[in-house]
């Protein structure tokens, strides 16, 4: 399995992070779910401010037509004995930590990474002179734990996700360390 995640693959994660926090899952808590992890995946293009609905929907028959998850807009979703064992799949044969909201800092995946990366002598070069500081694409590739066969987009969605965390948590370096690389992979053909 690659080092990125499919629409599907993303949508089964969001379920079962609403599940995981609730006892339901509307469609209402799936799209605010999505949404909010993954902005760029699910925001409507003309208006990256508001979620896509319709980028759901094909995703969703999928998911259902195979069997993974249940439910409708207008009952509430939850996965299957199939989708649940796609999720232990995920977790199990992924490198990459399951993209998820921070809900807990002191047991958080992204917190680590920020450790890892306050350490790292790019950022610190970055600090020493943010003026010149030269984005490298391998360089945050490394830090990211990617590969050179890793699709810009998925490294778009996670330095976004990461770059969210950053705010939430008020680290503006890193948030800023981490728009500077935004700009710089979304420039890259």
């Amino acid at each position: 399995m690659d080092n990125h995640y499919s629409l599907e693959d993303l949508i089964l994660i969001g379920i079962n992070n609403v599940l995981n926090k609730k006892r339901k899952c509307s469609y209402g808590d799936l799209i605010n779910e999505l949404f909010s992890s993954y902005p760029n995946l699910f925001s409507i293009a003309d208006y990256p401010k508001w979620p896509d609905t319709l980028k759901l929907d094909r995703p969703l028959r999928t998911l259902r037509s195979d069997r993974l998850v249940t439910g409708s807009p207008i009952t509430f979703y939850s996965l299957t004995p199939l989708g649940s064992d796609r999720i232990r799949f995920i977790k199990k044969k992924e490198k990459l930590p399951l993209p998820a909201k921070l809900t807990k800092p002191t047991r958080s995946p992204s917190l680590t990474i920020f450790k890892e990366l306050e350490q790292n002598e790019d950022f610190k070069s970055f600090i020493a002179d943010e003026e010149h500081f030269t984005p490298n694409n391998m360089r945050i590739r490394s830090i990211t734990k990617f590969t050179l066969e890793t699709p810009k987009k998925v490294i778009l969605t996670h330095l976004n996700y990461l770059k969210n965390v950053a705010h939430q948590g008020k680290k503006q370096k890193v948030e800023a360390y981490l728009s500077r690389y935004i700009v710089y992979i979304s420039s890259l053909n």
